[in-house]
């Protein structure tokens, strides 16, 4: 339990950061000039605080904590949580992001692109944060 935890903790820690980075700082005006016409209020903190804690949640059990143990057929260590993360952010982000270009009339294709790539990256990152926190450092 306490490996789970700090697997989720460093996992999370390294998302908030890394997202933040990403949203705050250096994607910033990319998405505002192309997602105005979709921003119709404030970000609601609450569920995007729901959507972290979940995703994290979801990097952990599925990638972070199954790649650092070593007796497990899924481990790998460290590099197999950035692989594997990489592979679920693909799925995650791409879900949404091609749901809205499905669905919602004028969703700009390089958001697309842009939010799968990220995805992937984040997403690898952060299950690496989570599995080297579990003591997955194995090769």
């Amino acid at each position: 339990m306490l490996t789970g935890l700090k697997a989720y903790g460093a996992a999370m820690a390294a998302f908030l950061l890394l997202d933040g980075l990403w949203l705050g700082w250096i994607a910033r005006d990319f998405y505002a000039d192309r997602l105005q016409s979709f921003m119709t209020g404030p970000v609601n903190w609450p569920v995007a605080g729901l959507f972290y804690a979940i995703y994290v949640l979801g990097i952990v059990y599925l990638v972070s904590l199954p790649a650092a143990r070593a007796d497990s057929g899924y481990a790998g260590g460290w590099r197999s949580a950035f692989l594997r993360g990489g592979v679920l952010g693909v799925i995650a982000y791409g879900t949404y992001d091609l749901t809205n270009l499905a669905t919602l009339p004028g969703w700009p294709s390089d958001v697309v692109i842009v939010d799968m790539i990220w995805g992937a990256a984040v997403t690898a990152a952060v299950a690496c944060a989570g599995c080297l926190a579990a003591d997955g450092y194995r090769n």
